[in-house]
């Protein structure tokens, strides 16, 4: 009797690990609020490379949106507790590498941190006369009211108008309740283009651009470990191999030529909430709009 129950738990045992390995791991990324937003296909595109990067590793996956659209300060609250959505993919900051669990990869390569401007078209002469960063302040810029960018404007002092609705703040810019609305060079031109036939006064100003450190994660909830890990696994296995910069180029590429990066006047500004942890020298994470320049003409 003894050695039967002992050869039970010796099979228990062996059958443990292929069981969990076998359970199809869910992933839920927050829905958009806007029908045709897409801000957020690169980053899907990864995500899901990344899990099938790891299919052979860790098993097959259910990758979905959550059942309700969630603006950016929603998700980041219900991935906390990890049921209507377990991953989301946002800026960084102290505190939220404290409440999540941070997957320390930037999936634009800090691509969002070199910020141009959506104008009324007829305030590029204002714009134009702009050479000092003091200048800029002096004007006002517009953003979603729970956007983590808040965190790096209000310390350094600039001057700010807020809409709790994304596509709010492009009429607001056209009718002139805020002067510019500084976006990422990879959405500048592509919001532009989807807005220009309804906002016929919209402009990507031509002249300036804005920089700061601002790496874009996936954060996991901290019930979700395993997702967590098997997302970053599958990110440097892409990193690797090269199929994180083939996605990267393939998104960004044309917008990043677009922006004409070389010939715009450049202010920098300190990222205050950037934690230490940051992966600043790990020179392979990051675009370099001098170094990668030439990389353009590969994809």
């Amino acid at each position: 009797m003894q050695n039967k129950l002992l050869k039970l738990l010796a099979l228990m045992i062996l059958l443990v690990p292929n069981l969990a390995f076998s359970q199809t791991m869910e992933v839920v990324y927050p829905k958009t609020q806007s029908e045709g937003d897409a801000r957020f296909n690169d980053l899907l595109t990864l995500l899901e490379a990344s899990l099938e990067a790891t299919r052979d590793t860790h098993g097959d996956y259910i990758l979905r949106p959550s059942n309700e659209p969630m603006s950016e300060g929603r998700y980041l609250q219900e991935v906390q507790a990890g049921d209507s959505v377990n991953l989301v993919y946002s800026g960084t900051s102290v505190e939220q590498e404290q409440l999540l669990i941070p997957i320390r990869i930037p999936l634009r390569k800090g691509l969002l941190g070199y910020r141009l401007f959506l104008i009324h078209k007829d305030k590029q002469p204002v714009f134009s006369k702009v050479t000092s960063l003091e200048q800029l302040k002096q004007l006002t810029l517009g953003q979603g009211h729970d956007w983590g960018d808040l965190k790096v404007y209000r310390p350094n002092k600039f001057s700010i108008e807020t809409a709790s609705k994304y596509e709010s703040l492009f009429k607001m810019v056209v009718k002139g309740r805020f002067d510019y609305f500084p976006r990422g060079i990879n959405e500048a031109p592509v919001e532009y283009s989807q807005r220009v036939e309804s906002l016929p006064d919209l402009a990507v100003e031509k002249e300036l651009m804005l920089f700061y450190t601002w790496p874009y994660y996936f954060f996991v909830s901290k019930k979700h470990p395993e997702i967590a890990e098997r997302v970053e696994a599958g990110l440097r296995k892409m990193i690797q191999s090269g199929e994180f910069d083939k996605i990267f180029y393939e998104y960004h590429g044309d917008t990043i030529k677009r922006g004409n990066i070389e010939s715009r006047r450049l202010f920098k500004v300190i990222n205050p909430v950037l934690p230490p942890e940051t992966p600043i020298d790990d020179v392979e994470l990051w675009f370099d709009p001098v170094r990668d320049l030439d990389k353009l003409s590969n994809y």
